[in-house]
């Protein structure tokens, strides 16, 4: 059986590996010219130095773990290396179709034509979709359009910016990327820095203390776990995070079926 996995970012990957797993034909097409999506160097949305917001016990494929020597929380650089590595070990390189755009699916009687920008196609009997949602930067218009001396520029293009030193910043947007940004525009020496957000931002430390034995560990293994009884009450996220949790996820399900 042909597969079709369009994008080479995580999802796609996996997909292809498991794929080939099961005996069938994966063909993995990136528009790209690197792998890794949002976390690609070269073609990514992300700034040399991000960090992941999971661990490394958790941000990782169960049947490949990180170098021991890996830091606890990965960078951008670190995720890619370890994805291409990841290719490596399950000898995906002969299934990428790099630097080829999807622009069209068409749905046959037997299967799909896949159509590509440099206007070849290919038939095949299932196709994955893996292009990830947040590919597109969206930047508003500054109302005042002759003005030459403000900067603006998306989370993505962050590195862009080479020097503000002694700059004033606004940072609009309250997620992760805000929160992140607007730490690092004060290591990089910004004078004043304002954040800006529609609704009440919750910053939660990427370690807490187990009170059990007094260890620093990372918040995930609090929010990520089989069974509650399993962990120790002391090591137990409060109430609060509870519900900071279960609102987060709600709110992460409802905005996506909005955008659907």
């Amino acid at each position: 059986m042909k597969i079709a996995i369009i994008g080479a970012g995580p999802a796609g990957l996996v997909a292809a590996k498991e794929a080939a797993e099961a005996g069938m034909a994966p063909t993995i097409y990136e528009k790209n010219n690197s792998i890794g999506g949002l976390w690609s160097e070269e073609d990514g949305h992300v700034w040399k130095g991000m960090r992941t917001n999971l661990s490394k016990w958790t941000c990782s494929f169960s049947d490949f773990p990180w170098p021991i020597d890996a830091e606890l929380f990965p960078k951008s650089e670190n995720v890619q290396a370890y994805l291409k590595s990841y290719c490596l070990e399950f000898d995906l390189e002969k299934h990428l179709r790099l630097g080829q755009e999807v622009c069209c699916i068409e749905t046959l009687s037997d299967g799909f034509k896949v159509r590509l920008s440099n206007k070849q196609a290919e038939v095949f009997d299932k196709v994955i979709v893996a292009s990830g949602m947040f590919s597109r930067p969206w930047l508003p218009k500054p109302k005042r359009e002759n003005e030459t001396s403000v900067v603006h520029v998306h989370s993505s293009n962050i590195d862009r910016i080479s020097d503000v030193s002694g700059r004033a910043v606004c940072v609009i947007g309250g997620s992760f990327s805000g929160i992140e940004i607007s730490q690092l525009l004060v290591e990089r020496g910004a004078s004043k820095v304002y954040f800006v957000s529609d609704s009440n931002t919750w910053v939660i430390p990427r370690r807490v203390i187990d009170d059990s034995t007094g260890h620093e560990i990372p918040i995930d293994f609090l929010f990520y776990k089989r069974k509650e009884k399993s962990v120790d009450e002391h090591a137990r996220p409060k109430r609060i995070i509870k519900y900071l949790t279960f609102l987060s996820r709600n709110l992460a399900i409802l905005g996506w079926r909005i955008l659907s």
